[in-house]
């Protein structure tokens, strides 16, 4: 017969004897994370309940329409999902801006395990988590209503639960969901997508791994890709990408010798604003080139669907016809990410800014009288010293650029030592992983949209976790390169590979 069940008292005791232990081998973590949360604290008392951005409006719209919730043509449903599921008991702004700064907390922690899984030193991924959980930027994201927050930690625990060639078949089915519940918030993640299904690939070449995999990176993503075709006759994930892809192009679009299609050939009556603005003033100025042909975006699904054909039509022709000039945009956005000086267009970098005094745009009024009415945003103490604090601990642009460059180093070392066949660089995989999704979200997003800094924030976990790997078998290959070179000495055996 089983023994007696232990007292509570005893399972009490077990449990703060494994706190404390667990609290002596991370106090580093812990002090992080204490001075990370007052932070968040102070942020939310001094914007209670939310600060509002120019989206905020069209989320809170798509969260409370619809069933369960409305489709829009310009973003994905994800993230009003996600304020519909923490509505469930009712509207609250509160609620929303709490759960985003435990996500930005989770996200830090994720980073910290993720870097000790990798078998690099407490301290490097104590400092690797105090870059993601104190990063005023996503603490000015947290407290806004955006999709950034929850996006970055479906993200990183996406490929936390990938990383390793000891995962099971069901942690990487979980990985795979939640990068497509990721893309299903910000379509951007699915530039990562190509990098993760290589690296499950690469890492296991077992069916019995790599199906669980695509499965579950497939089923959400074709669930929500039927379920957009059901209100709208597309499948895909939004209805925007041509216009999109013509802001991008917007300033270069000159039709000049390209081959126009008659239908985009209206598009061609362009003056000198045009020849200077970026995406935003060609996708959303009514004095813009296709708000003067289209009237804007539609929702009425057909009107917008024949406006996004004739758009894209119009800015492949053009990229086709000037592919220098275009690679020249998006390689200077791309190198705009690490550029500490370089700022948005517009008014793009109010979502990364902590205000002055309390915003609400007009957009934003037709959903705080629709939901919230009566909501009147407020600025209170301690706003200055949170945003003393924003002008100085935020994204170090230019730490991302070393970073990304030595995920960049390690991956051309690796390729190196492939075609030589000497030993490989033990982290090769996971800085593939962690850094070639980063540098291509970042890329892909330059290609298809002008340079906001806002979209660099949830790639930084992901530049941070590789960069930092990528830095340590890079330092490792040097150190064992010049011990090699010293008389008597013999060459170290390579360091195991993580997981």
């Amino acid at each position: 017969m089983p023994g007696p069940r232990p007292a509570p008292r005893a399972a009490a005791r077990r449990l703060a004897r494994r706190g404390r232990s667990l609290l002596r081998a991370h106090w580093p973590l812990a002090v992080v994370l204490a001075v990370a949360a007052a932070v968040r604290i102070a942020v939310a008392v001094a914007y209670w309940p939310a600060v509002f951005f120019g989206d905020s409006w069209s989320y809170l719209n798509l969260a409370f329409e619809g069933n369960p919730v409305a489709i829009a043509p310009d973003r994905p449903s994800g993230y009003p999902l996600a304020i519909d599921a923490l509505s469930v008991f009712g509207r609250s702004l509160a609620l929303i801006t709490i759960a985003q700064h435990l996500a930005g907390l989770v996200t830090g922690v994720l980073v910290y395990a993720l870097l000790l899984r990798m078998r690099l030193p407490r301290w490097a991924a104590t400092g690797g988590a105090a870059v993601v959980a104190l990063d005023a930027y996503a603490i000015a994201l947290e407290q806004q209503v955006l999709a950034e927050a929850f996006f970055t930690l479906a993200l990183v625990a996406s490929l936390y639960l990938s990383v390793g060639r000891d995962r099971t078949p069901l942690s990487l089915a979980a990985g795979g969901l939640l990068l497509a519940l990721a893309a299903t918030m910000r379509t951007a993640a699915l530039f990562a997508v190509p990098v993760w299904i290589a690296y499950v690939v690469w890492s296991h070449r077992s069916l019995r791994r790599i199906a669980p995999a695509a499965v579950g990176l497939a089923v959400p993503l074709v669930a929500y890709a039927v379920w957009h075709s059901a209100e709208t006759g597309r499948l895909g994930m939004t209805q925007a990408d041509g216009w999109f892809l013509y802001g991008r192009i917007g300033e270069i679009a000159d039709c000049g010798d390209a081959n126009i299609p008659r239908a985009a050939r209206p598009l061609c009556a362009r003056n000198e604003r045009d020849r200077r603005e970026g995406a935003a003033y060609h996708i959303w100025n009514a004095d813009g080139p296709a708000r003067r042909v289209f009237g804007g975006m539609s929702n009425d699904p057909a009107t917008q669907e024949r406006s996004n054909e004739v758009l894209r039509d119009f800015a492949l022709a053009i990229i086709r016809d000037r592919p220098g000039k275009y690679t020249a945009l998006v390689w200077k956005d791309f190198m705009r990410y690490f550029d500490a000086d370089a700022t948005s267009r517009g008014n793009s970098d109010l979502a990364v800014q902590l205000p002055q005094f309390g915003r609400l745009v007009g957009l934003n009024e037709v959903a705080r009288d629709r939901w919230f009415p009566g909501f009147v945003p407020h600025v209170r103490p301690p706003a200055k010293r949170v945003r003393d604090y924003h002008e100085t601990v935020h994204t170090p642009r230019a730490l991302m650029g070393v970073l990304a460059l030595a995920a960049a180093a390690a991956l051309l070392v690796s390729v190196g030592a492939a075609l030589l066949r000497r030993p490989p660089l033990p982290r090769r995989r996971e800085v593939f992983l962690l850094g070639g999704a980063g540098l291509l979200m970042l890329l892909g997003t330059a290609a298809t949209s002008d340079f906001v800094l806002r979209y660099l924030i949830p790639v930084v976990p992901l530049l941070v976790c590789g960069g930092i790997a990528a830095c340590a078998d890079l330092l490792a290959l040097a150190f064992r390169a010049v011990t090699r070179a010293l008389p008597g000495r013999t060459p170290d055996r390579p360091e195991p590979a993580p997981g």
